[in-house]
């Protein structure tokens, strides 16, 4: 039985239904590991991140996965990891506005985008940021 929130990675034979939603944000794999999860353009519908490396459908990263809320995540995960989720909403609300949306949305990318900038050179300052 499936608990709520907890994934089990995909098999290779599972085909991503694309009309519907994928969770965007972080995970906990049940090795312990902080990874984010977000949509992609493959049979699975999704990729799981770490700040180096992606896994299309999570596989070969993790078998099981659990869903977890931003605010829950470690400082250290967020200061890794928090740039993907960042860089990810500004450009989803970038796409929004090509594709008809309101340009409030085009403005909401760009600010989205100049935080996660001001981050990244706010970590370097302080020696944390790693690439």
């Amino acid at each position: 039985m499936e608990q709520a929130g907890l994934h089990h990675g995909p098999r290779a034979e599972q085909r991503c239904d694309m009309n519907a939603t994928v969770f965007t944000g972080f995970v906990l794999t049940q090795a312990g590991e902080y990874l984010v999860q977000r949509p992609a353009d493959n049979q699975w519908g999704f990729e799981l991140l770490d700040a180096d490396q992606s896994w299309p459908g999570g596989i070969g990263v993790a078998t099981q996965w659990t869903a977890v809320a931003r605010e829950s995540v470690p400082a250290e995960a967020e200061r890794a990891l928090g740039w993907i989720l960042d860089e990810f909403q500004a450009v989803a609300a970038i796409r929004k506005t090509a594709a008809g949306e309101s340009i409030e949305a085009i403005r909401e990318g760009f600010h989205a985008l100049d935080q996660q900038r001001m981050k990244r050179e706010n970590g370097k300052r302080r020696g944390w940021f790693r690439r």
